[in-house]
């Protein structure tokens, strides 16, 4: 769940986008680039040398600050401030959230973003012996309840219901993500009809579910976990004529 933070320089094809927006997020990434590092990153710094312990308690503390009515973009007059998850994100979904801003100057904020502490608490359930799946769903939507439509959250939310053998409760959270208006790249989108796919399947619903896994191919057309999915449906389809 957690990736190594890094800066790519990337052009969305976002209908609309002039040179002068292009050029807002390059100035926006020089920006946050020599920001010190916050809570975030500290607590994923602890994440990733094993110490949930300390990371649990820092973004606890942290959540406990979240301003009544906080919202991942946060507008006034002539600016938008955007919290992005990190640099990764910012170069992805910059140009979206410059055009969604209508012409307004966009302040990214990094490293501040209490729906990524909310993911952040999840994943740290999960790797918990005490209730994991029910207090990463509780961390889930506290965060979804702060950004509706992130994508992260929504497919995270989603595979955990896959995982703890309810489909039926994934389904509508996959559409959702599908059907997002938030900034979503081609790699979710195939994650999430993978997913929808693998839950079709769970419940035996071949038709609808070979249908998801080709959309998702339309997004990652060598992907081997979709192909695999439609390769056991065919083998049931086989067997069923069979028998």
């Amino acid at each position: 769940m957690i990736k190594k933070l890094f800066l790519v320089i990337c052009v969305l094809s976002v209908a609309g986008c002039s040179t002068g927006a292009k050029k807002d997020v390059a100035s926006s990434e020089s920006e946050v680039s020599a920001s010190p590092p916050g809570p975030l990153v500290e607590a994923i710094d602890l994440i990733e040398k094993n110490n949930y312990v300390d990371a649990k308690k820092a973004l606890d503390d942290y959540v406990d600050t979240v301003p009544a009515n906080w919202s991942h973009r946060i507008e006034s007059k002539h600016e938008a401030r955007v919290f992005f998850w990190d640099k990764e994100q910012l170069a992805e979904c910059g140009l979206f959230e410059i055009v969604a801003s209508h012409g307004k100057k966009m302040e990214p904020m990094l490293d501040a973003s209490y729906s990524k502490a909310y993911y952040l608490l999840a994943f740290i359930a999960l790797e918990s012996r005490n209730n994991p799946y029910r207090n990463a769903l509780f961390n889930l939507n506290k965060g979804l309840e702060l950004e509706p439509d992130q994508p992260t959250l929504l497919y995270e939310k989603a595979n955990l219901y896959n995982r703890i053998k309810q489909p039926e409760l994934a389904i509508p959270e996959y559409n959702h993500l599908i059907n997002t208006p938030a900034c979503i790249t081609n790699i979710q989108k195939a994650r999430a009809y993978r997913g929808l796919g693998e839950a079709f399947v769970a419940l035996y619903k071949y038709d609808d579910a070979e249908l998801a896994l080709y959309e998702s191919l339309k997004f990652d057309p060598d992907n081997k976990k979709a192909i695999a999915e439609l390769d056991y449906i065919d083998q049931v389809r086989n067997l069923n004529v069979k028998n």
